[in-house]
Parts: C-alpha cells; sequence; structure tokens
C-alpha cells in the first residue's frame, strides 16, 4: 500500500512540475512561436556560424529579397533586438548581401553603447565616425568610409558618449540620415539591443522602418512583446524578425507573415 502511494505520490509531483514548466515557460522556441505570438513575419533564419557558408549567404540573400518585396519606400532601415546579440553581424551582412546587387549602399554603425563591429571586422577604425560628426567635428563625407565589399561605404561608432540617445535623436543625425538618402541607394543603420536601450526606437524613428532580430529558444515571449512594442510606439513599420541561430531544416513557419505589428 505504502509502495502505491509512494508512487502515486512521485506521479502527481511529476505532472505537477511538467505543467508548471508548462505554464511559466514563454521561451520563444522556434519561427512558429515566433510569427504566431508577436504576429509578425519571419524575415529569414539566420543559422549559427559554424553552419556551412554557403548556407549563412543563402540565408542573407532571402533576408535581402524579403526586405526587398516589402516595397521600394523601405530604403532607409533599423536594425535591433531582443538582446545584446546577434544585430550588429546580421545588420552588416545585411548591408553586404544588398552591395552584391551592385547599388550603393552605406552601413552605420549607431551602436553608440558597446559597439562591437571592431571585432566583427577584425580592424580598429582609424576614421573619423558617428560622434565626430554628430558633436560638429567632422563632416558627413568625411565620415563615410568605404570598405572591403564594393559598393559598401560604412560610418563607424567611434569613442561611447555620454549621451547617446541624444546624440541620435539630434538635429544632426537626422542631417546624416538626410544626406544619406541622397548619396545612397539603400542605409543600415544598427542599434544597440531595445530590451536595454531606447536608442533602438530613436533611431527607428528617423527610419522609414525596422527589422528586429530575435535568437532562437532564447528570448521569453514577454521580453520580445516589450520589444516590439517600443518599436510600434515609433509609428514606423516593422517589416519582420530575421530569426539569429536558427536550426534549419526543423518544423518551423519560415517564411509565413502572421500580419504586421503595427496593424
Amino acid at each position: 500500500m505504502h509502495l502505491l502511494i509512494g508512487a502515486a505520490t512521485g506521479a502527481f509531483l511529476a505532472i505537477a512540475f511538467i505543467l508548471t514548466r508548462f505554464f511559466t515557460d514563454d521561451t520563444l522556441k522556434n519561427s512558429d512561436d515566433i510569427a504566431y505570438y508577436l504576429r509578425l513575419s519571419i524575415l529569414a533564419m539566420i543559422p549559427s556560424r559554424e553552419q556551412e557558408d554557403i548556407k549563412v549567404k543563402e540565408a542573407y540573400k532571402t533576408l535581402r529579397s524579403n526586405i526587398e518585396f516589402t516595397g521600394d519606400h523601405f530604403r532607409v532601415l533599423a536594425v535591433t533586438s531582443c538582446a545584446a546579440i546577434g544585430e550588429s553581424t546580421i545588420s552588416y551582412h545585411l548591408a553586404t548581401a544588398f552591395a552584391e546587387k551592385n547599388i550603393r549602399v552605406l552601413f552605420i554603425d549607431a551602436n553608440l553603447r558597446d559597439s562591437s563591429m571592431p571585432e566583427l571586422l577584425n580592424s580598429t577604425p582609424n576614421h573619423l565616425g558617428l560622434v565626430h560628426t554628430l558633436t560638429g567635428k567632422c563632416t558627413f563625407e568625411k565620415a563615410c568610409c568605404p570598405t572591403d565589399t564594393p559598393n559598401l561605404e560604412m560610418i563607424f561608432a567611434e569613442s561611447m558618449p555620454p549621451n547617446p540617445s541624444e546624440l541620435l535623436g539630434s538635429k544632426q543625425f537626422k542631417e546624416i540620415i538626410a544626406a544619406a538618402r541622397l548619396k545612397y541607394d539603400f542605409v543600415i543603420v544598427n542599434t544597440p539591443s531595445i530590451s536595454n536601450f531606447i536608442d533602438g526606437a530613436v533611431v527607428a524613428n528617423i527610419c522609414d522602418g525596422a527589422i528586429l532580430v530575435i535568437e532562437e529558444g532564447k528570448i521569453s515571449y514577454r521580453i520580445a512583446k516589450n520589444c516590439k512594442e517600443q518599436l510600434e510606439k515609433t509609428g514606423r513599420d516593422i517589416l519582420g524578425v530575421a530569426i539569429d541561430k536558427a536550426t534549419l531544416g526543423k518544423k518551423g513557419s519560415y517564411g509565413k507573415h502572421h500580419g504586421n505589428g503595427n496593424q
């Protein structure tokens, strides 16, 4: 009898644990979760860097194409994330993918908090950048520097100022974006995670639209929902989600569209 009671108690506790995990774990585990709960398009599933190079390149081509499908009026895009990971790499490679179409592209690193671009490019910028331009110590033209990719130029974030969001919301930054529209066919602006800083929303407000980067299986629905709502307050379109470190070949809603977050 005691054995039966013990077995029943053990089974009850196991079921209770499973149900607790089920109802409290709100992690967005795959593209189906992200598309359904956030009601946003999945623009691309970017595999981890350890995947075959051709798969990574194809993923960025898919991201580029799906952005093009949204319309010609999205020429200046802000890229941000739900966590401080992925947005810099994805935004830079997206800019590279557009430049490969033989159009003029400008990549602006507007992560004035903790830019990872020097590590990503394996180089230390010896060029005047965004902070100098925003503070009137450098012209827009001088801040734009060539890269190893034809048709792609970039503006480095440069030093980390004490007032990033104020600088990015300034008249000077609006003038930089206006000048970029005249000189380039496409502009990609990298911003820090919107879950940590308001900068992504400040920049998106000046751009034509925004892209949200979410790492597969790492971000809770509550955090992602807050990030989406913060972007929606800008009044700009959220084109969709680029899923970082995606597991390819698994069940998911790649390419599905569940409606724009602003609708």
